[in-house]
């Protein structure tokens, strides 16, 4: 997989994930968007009906810091959300 805009501002990020109202994990999971506020994505896994909550600055940080889009190198910048956080890059249409 490969980064469609490297060089993509935080506010530019930000204003692609506002609109997202569901998005699947690279698992297959799926999950709702319940709210974007300030820097925080809040979401749940359908499935399971489990919260989760993940900083967008975190997930804007290893898109521009990794080269090898594997959710083991999200680990790092985001613990535990590792899957939906390479989910969410995809459904943003910033890996391919």
């Amino acid at each position: 997989m490969k980064k469609t805009n490297p060089t993509i501002s935080y506010d530019e990020f930000y204003n692609l994930v506002k609109p997202i109202t569901q998005f699947k994990s690279v698992k297959g999971n799926v999950y709702s968007v319940i709210s974007v506020e300030d820097s925080i994505i809040t979401f749940q896994r359908e499935s399971t009906q489990k919260r989760w909550k993940m900083n967008l600055k975190d997930v804007h940080k290893a898109y521009q810091e990794i080269k090898d889009f594997k959710t083991i190198h999200f680990k790092p910048y985001l613990p535990r959300t590792q899957s939906p956080a390479l989910g969410l890059l995809i459904k943003m249409g910033l890996v391919k």
